[in-house]
């Protein structure tokens, strides 16, 4: 899990500067919105502020 978030805290960086939505992270780690953000609080604990 520790693995995907790295990868999803990576993906930003390597694109254009834009938006974007945690669908688009969530897409190419391959995790649901909803299965990303709980990797994310399980992991960060700074996301739980961050995510709710």
């Amino acid at each position: 899990m520790r693995e995907v978030v790295r990868e999803a805290a990576r993906f930003p960086a390597a694109g254009p500067a834009a938006p974007m939505r945690l669908g688009d992270v969530a897409d190419h780690v391959g995790y649901s919105p909803f299965h990303l953000a709980r990797a994310c609080r399980a992991t960060v604990p700074a996301s739980k502020q961050l995510l709710g």
